[in-house]
């Protein structure tokens, strides 16, 4: 894991960076982030796009922004004086060079993946041997070729807590009712939230490998996972739905920038499921 490790030089950080500049174009977050912050966002710029030293400014500007507005999102309470550093959005961690292929042609790679694992947990991108456009806010970098990393293990995890979550009543249960009764079973008025849930259930986990790739692929694609999934969460498992969308929240940072959250991600998901058994 060592060799994989790129080293970042704040000093040169500083250089490439012109501070005046970021204050004086993006005042609604400037005093919000420690200059540390900006610097570690060109940082992560300057490693993903070496060949496009044009687009610096703006990309670490996107970045800085997605951060901002995926805390404020996780509900968490702000930093002191509501001043963000590093250690705020986690970026106080190492980035790393991606993983070498093991075979010669990435089109073989993407073959090879999709057929290993069970579809119902595995990563979409994974799943999908095109490559998967994800976004946050309306930005995207142009995603890399997938080799499998760490960052696709943690998000099959979440897929098996969130199944558990979705399609059982409690723990050791078995499968909730909606999902086994005749729909005649129910009163006419929970017709469309048992349909609902069926058709997620579907979707996402008990369909065949097809449906289940391109569905994950919408999901992350058009960032709707609260829209179509989080709602079919048992009520038992109510106080888990936060933990699900924040860990949701971190899976569509990573694959946007591949930035620190791709790398740092199991201190991350490993701090939510921290937070989640505080308040049981």
């Amino acid at each position: 894991m060592e060799e994989r490790i790129i080293k970042y030089d704040p000093n040169e950080a500083r250089q490439l960076t012109n501070m005046a500049v970021y204050r004086a174009v993006f005042k609604d977050w400037t005093d919000q982030v420690t200059e540390e912050v900006v610097y570690r966002a060109v940082h992560l710029v300057k490693q993903r796009y070496r060949d496009r030293p044009g687009i610096t400014r703006s990309a670490s500007t996107y970045y800085i922004a997605a951060a901002l507005d995926c805390y404020d999102k996780s509900e968490r309470a702000p930093p002191p004086n509501n001043v963000y550093t590093p250690e705020s959005f986690g970026w106080d961690a190492p980035l790393l060079h991606p993983p070498h292929a093991s075979t010669s042609t990435a089109q073989f790679q993407g073959y090879a993946r999709s057929l290993r694992g069970v579809s119902a947990y595995t990563s979409a991108k994974i799943l999908n041997t095109r490559r998967l456009h994800v976004q946050w806010g309306g930005f995207q970098f142009s995603p890399s070729d997938v080799i499998h990393d760490a960052i696709h293990d943690l998000e099959s995890f979440f897929w098996v807590l969130l199944f558990l979550s979705i399609t059982r009543a409690g723990p050791g249960r078995e499968r909730r009712e909606e999902l086994t009764a005749e729909l005649s079973s129910f009163p006419d008025e929970r017709h469309t939230q048992v349909r609902g849930l069926r058709q997620a259930v579907h979707c996402c986990f008990d369909g065949d490998r097809t449906t289940i790739t391109q569905n994950r692929k919408t999901l992350f694609e058009d960032n709707d996972f609260e829209e179509h999934v989080l709602g079919h969460v048992h009520p038992y498992f109510d106080a888990f739905k936060p933990m699900f969308q924040q860990w949701w929240n971190l899976l569509v940072m990573a694959y946007t920038f591949e930035g620190y959250e791709y790398y740092n991600s199991h201190a991350m998901a490993i701090r939510l499921l921290e937070e989640v058994i505080r308040n049981l």
